[in-house]
């Protein structure tokens, strides 16, 4: 995607294939139910190939400290 906007406000439903988002999902509620960061996680990429990807959850947090949503890479 080449603009930011084609990717604001977008679930992991929104954005990949059927079975991907749930996994994508299950860790992003990890990370805001801990507020631990998941760094280097090894998965399968979102494309469904047998290709790995290596991806990092971190919390993002709102100006009272709180915990308002997961920024991944």
């Amino acid at each position: 995607m080449k603009e930011i906007s084609a990717v604001v406000g977008k679930t992991s439903y929104d954005l990949f294939p059927e079975r991907c988002p749930k996994t994508c999902v299950d860790t992003d509620n990890e990370v805001m139910r801990t507020g631990e960061p998941l760094i280097n996680v090894i998965s399968f990429s979102p494309d469904l190939t047998n290709k790995c990807i290596c991806t990092s959850h971190v919390p993002l947090y709102g100006k009272r400290g709180q915990i308002i949503g997961v920024a991944a890479i």
